[in-house]
């Protein structure tokens, strides 16, 4: 009967040593996969801050070209279309031309 009961600890011993084994590998995944998520964060960060910069230059680039277009706007205007938009302003937005509806009786 002792031979049993030596035989029942070296069992438990060694089943208590792949358990720890195991919890090791379980603890050294959960270690790496800590480390991965705090990369992912860096580089969520990293990419967050480059699209904000991103996002700055749009903006310069947006006030530059309408920079652009309002000064080629300007070379292409007519004297013409000078000189209506004065005579516009001088009448107060008011039409020269007056519209007539035609009226048919039956």
């Amino acid at each position: 009967m002792p031979v049993y009961y030596y035989v029942v600890i070296v069992v438990l011993g060694v089943g208590n040593l792949v358990l720890a084994v195991v919890a090791y590998f379980q603890r050294s995944k959960q270690i790496r996969g800590n480390r991965l998520r705090e990369q992912q964060l860096l580089l969520a960060e990293a990419r967050n801050d480059l699209a904000g910069l991103r996002l700055e230059r749009l903006n310069d680039q947006l006030a530059l070209l309408t920079e652009i277009r309002d000064a080629v706007c300007r070379e292409r205007r007519s004297p013409h279309q000078a000189l209506g938009e004065d005579v516009a302003a001088r009448t107060n937005g008011h039409s020269a031309a007056h519209h007539v509806t035609p009226s048919f009786d039956r």
